[in-house]
């Protein structure tokens, strides 16, 4: 269970030690109590520890810098965090360290913002409910090929969406296919800040005719050998307004069987305007490495299997991170033993 202070609600992930002198999880604890904050353990693994509390995204600048000057002493704020993270469904994380201990305080948004969709339950088979279907998808490939060896080792069916107009992104892309993993185009969208937060060759923007917009959604999607799909890469505001997201489905008829909301806002109409276009539009359930974190990660397919149980499919999205990979290496065995894995084709049938 989540505690909500408010309206709000702060994610803190805390490496333990073992000493005499109180630990840095517990002073962090203390700090959040007597800023008011109330936070509930949401994961202890080993020396890992989730704490979670919600709170609106135009607090989360305000809230990271109160934690940052209270921070206790000789503790030590990670680089390349501490600071709002406008195109994730977290609003930011503070990473600190002290001797060996960890500290992240993970900011997500207000549960009210975030509601589980209203589902009618389907009558399902005892072999269905003992198999439930989770669909894993990495984003962002197209970068680098040293994820490429890890797909083709691992022989489960998985999804890869591949941004286009990269010196490898063909490449990336026929590679992908040939080990049976489906492919999407990891289309680039509008951002609520593109300035702060470019999004990257072949970007679809606000101010584009519906002429020239549909070009560009065609020509990215004609950029991905055997594309199947396509998935939003940030488009936090794109995907909120409901005439560009018309104009971008009704693109992709014809080229792309479905869309994958990666859900970068909970503003999000996409699944709205496909279900009145008759467009399939499947959703983001779970990321699996906002915090990039082996137990984090192994917590979040934990996640999504209970989640898949109770009502299937579920869609998790991770990316290509080293750590990422790793673990999923490590825990898709005993993952396709308890869920069947899927292509999303597979879910749009």
């Amino acid at each position: 269970m989540l505690l909500l202070i408010g309206a709000a609600a702060l994610v803190a992930v805390i490496v333990r030690s073992t000493g005499p002198k109180e630990t840095l999880a517990g002073q962090v604890r203390r700090m959040l109590a007597d800023g008011k904050f109330a936070a509930e353990t949401a994961l202890t693994e080993g020396e890992l520890t989730v704490l979670q509390v919600y709170l609106p995204r135009d607090r989360a600048p305000a809230a990271i810098q109160a934690v940052r000057r209270s921070l206790p002493e000789g503790v030590r704020i990670i680089p390349g965090t501490g600071t709002p993270q406008p195109e994730s469904p977290a609003h930011g994380l503070l990473a600190l360290e002290r001797d060996g201990e960890k500290v992240i305080l993970y900011f997500l948004p207000p549960l009210e913002q975030t509601p589980a969709p209203k589902r009618t339950p389907k009558p399902r088979s005892t072999a269905q409910r003992e198999r439930p279907v989770v669909a894993i998808c990495i984003d962002d490939m197209g970068q680098s090929s040293d994820a490429l060896e890890w797909f083709e080792r691992n022989p489960y069916p998985l999804n890869a969406a591949v941004l286009p107009f990269l010196p490898l992104s063909e490449e990336t892309a026929r590679r992908l296919h040939a080990a049976e993993v489906e492919v999407l185009c990891h289309l680039p969208m509008q951002p609520e800040d593109p300035g702060a937060h470019p999004p990257g060759p072949g970007a679809i923007l606000f101010g584009t005719g519906e002429p020239d917009l549909k070009a560009a959604v065609a020509r990215a999607l004609d950029a991905i050998p055997s594309v199947r799909g396509f998935n939003n890469h940030m488009g936090s505001a794109m995907t909120a307004d409901r005439l560009y997201m018309r104009w971008v489905l009704e693109a992709a008829r014809g080229k792309a069987s479905y869309f994958l909301d990666s859900r970068t806002t909970a503003q999000t109409v996409a699944e709205a305007v496909g279900a009145e276009m008759g467009f399939p539009v499947l959703r983001r359930h779970v990321f699996l490495d906002d915090v990039a974190e082996a137990a984090y990660i192994r917590r979040q397919l934990r996640l999504a299997l209970a989640r898949a149980r109770e009502q299937a499919p579920i869609v998790a999205i991770g990316h290509p991170h080293p750590v990422t990979l790793r673990t999923l290496g490590e825990e898709l065995p005993g993952l396709a033993k308890q869920a069947r894995l899927v292509r999303f084709s597979e879910l749009i049938k």
